[in-house]
């Protein structure tokens, strides 16, 4: 007199434990897959080639113009002082066709590079991307 699992509980075992493993595979692989931010309609990669800034520094007060037609959402200045890198980051907005000035310190830095960031949108929300690849 064995007794064992009957076919249908041994059934729906395989079905929920295969169903579970599904379920975790797709969570672990959901952080490999990058989501897409869109601005105005395109990748924000897109985007950020479209950015057109225009800088000038005296007397340690940074001048930056937005020439293109994406607007800046907020920036980073990195400069380069006495051999060592240093990130300024400003939450300034520039809006299309404005100016913005910036405080960097008692003088202009020997190199500085402009990184903008956008405001864009991902699955409802939005999200700001940084344009690393668009330095100015």
């Amino acid at each position: 007199n064995k007794k064992g699992v009957s076919p249908v509980i041994a059934t729906v075992l395989l079905i929920a434990i295969v169903v579970v493993v599904i379920a975790i595979i797709f969570v672990w692989s959901k952080s490999f897959i990058k989501e897409s931010i869109q601005k105005k309609g395109m990748p924000a990669e897109q985007a950020c080639s479209q950015i057109q800034l225009q800088k000038s520094c005296s007397n340690g007060i940074l001048s930056i113009s937005n020439l293109g037609n994406i607007p800046v959402y907020q920036f980073d200045v990195r400069k380069n002082l006495d051999g060592r890198t240093v990130l300024q980051h400003s939450n300034d907005e520039i809006g299309i066709g404005e100016s913005i000035e910036v405080f960097l310190g008692s003088e202009c830095p020997g190199s500085y590079r402009i990184i903008p960031a956008i405001l864009g949108s991902a699955e409802n929300a939005r999200k700001v991307y940084t344009c690393v690849s668009q330095e100015f």
